[in-house]
């Protein structure tokens, strides 16, 4: 379902033929743009499903204000936005239902979505595509979680390292600070390395002058096997099982920081404040 606009008078919705996209990708999103009449909601619903991203009437109107201040953001985007591979995926042809709810009142409405005339996929390559797509927005999912634990350790720990720089002892501080900073210097330097290394690329903007990291690796074999009207390649499929590996890879990797390192610095300071690990699993 995606909330919107309520504005008084005719409003228009379009429905760019495309599901949501999961949360936590770094691209996708809607792209379709309008709104809808009253103060309704529209919601298409099919073959796809899938988890939709917050459509409440307070979070359309701040994403509509924060457009007004910032271009390069949709405000009616239903929560999506972002570019490259991965996010929103072109729905299979099928049989769709669009409901609008308007004061209390819900109206519904079949659509039919066919095949791209133009294409001459079959079915099964159809599937294979949506279904090989899917499971590369869930790997960038996944990746994109880890990155996100990843980076509130990396806060934690680092305003962690501040504090027992100043030292200072009294209430809070640990019983021996200089061994429990070298602790939480070695940790940051092995977040930082892992981020840097293998999840993502540390300097937005440099493109190619940057190898791809696990999650660049993603979005782009994520885009090539998302492009119309051809199946994915067998070398794509390869790809995409490598790069499933690999985030598991990835999450053992954390994991093994956080029950290490970071287990040993919060076992020093046991009864002070203490870093605070991400929910496990991190990547469901």
């Amino acid at each position: 379902m995606r909330r919107v606009a309520d504005d008084a008078g005719l409003n228009r919705v379009v429905w760019d033929l495309k599901s949501d996209a999961p949360p936590g990708t770094t691209a996708g999103g809607r792209g379709g743009r309008g709104g809808g009449g009253g103060a309704g909601g529209a919601s298409t619903e099919g073959p796809l499903g899938g988890a939709a991203p917050d459509t409440s009437l307070a979070a359309f109107r701040a994403r509509r204000a924060a457009a007004q201040n910032d271009p390069d953001q949709t405000a009616d985007d239903g929560g999506g936005g972002g570019r490259g591979g991965g996010g929103a995926l072109d729905v299979l042809p099928g049989t769709y239902t669009v409901a609008v709810a308007v004061n209390g009142k819900q109206l519904t409405k079949t659509v039919q979505v066919g095949i791209d005339p133009r294409s001459d996929m079959t079915a099964a390559q159809l599937a294979t595509q949506n279904q090989t797509a899917m499971q590369l927005n869930d790997v960038l999912a996944r990746v994109n979680r880890v990155i996100t634990g990843t980076d509130d350790l990396l806060m934690q720990l680092t305003s962690l390292q501040a504090q027992l720089r100043r030292g200072g002892g009294g209430v809070g501080m640990p019983a021996q600070p200089q061994q429990v900073l070298s602790d939480v210097d070695a940790a940051i330097k092995d977040l930082r390395h892992f981020r840097d290394s293998v999840l993502a690329r540390p300097l937005p903007g440099l493109g190619y002058r940057q190898y791809p990291r696990l999650r660049e690796e993603a979005q782009t074999v994520a885009g090539m096997v998302s492009r119309p009207m051809m199946p994915p390649t067998a070398g794509e499929l390869l790809r995409m099982g490598e790069l499933r590996t690999e985030a598991d890879g990835a999450q053992a990797r954390l994991d093994a920081i956080i029950a290490g390192r970071v287990a040993k610095i919060n076992t020093a300071l046991a009864g002070t404040p203490h870093v605070i690990t991400p929910a496990r699993p991190i990547i469901p």
